[in-house]
């Protein structure tokens, strides 16, 4: 996954977006064909990542919080939005959707994530 940056002309807060890389292989393109649909959500995220500022990681027992870089939305969304993107463009054929869902769109194939740690580089 990318970052995006941007920020606004009156303050100093930086905000970021996650965006998927858009790529795909030969592999990927017949795994499309056989895969109609994937569901992506739901996402638990640490506590410790669930606040507006970056929490970057100083060493193995502490971090810092950055309170003027900031996730332009929810990370949680950010993440299942930046997979999804991802998903669909190595899987083009297949129909790639974020929870929620109505039951009568049910994917045949859910990924459901738990994040242990995010790290960038």
């Amino acid at each position: 996954m990318a970052c995006s940056i941007g920020s606004g002309s009156n303050t100093k807060v930086a905000y970021y977006t996650l965006s998927g890389a858009m790529s795909h292989s030969d592999i990927a393109l017949e795994t499309s064909k056989r895969v109609k649909s994937i569901g992506v959500g739901p996402l638990k995220l640490p506590s410790l990542l669930d606040r507006k500022g970056f929490v970057v990681r100083q060493d193995a027992n502490s971090i810092e919080v950055k309170e003027l870089h900031e996730w332009g939305g929810q990370l949680q969304d950010e993440f299942v939005s930046a997979l999804s993107q991802q998903l669909q463009a190595r899987l083009p054929e297949t129909r790639v959707q974020r929870i929620p869902w109505e039951i009568s769109q049910t994917p045949v194939y859910q990924v459901s994530l738990m994040v242990d740690q995010f790290d960038g580089l």
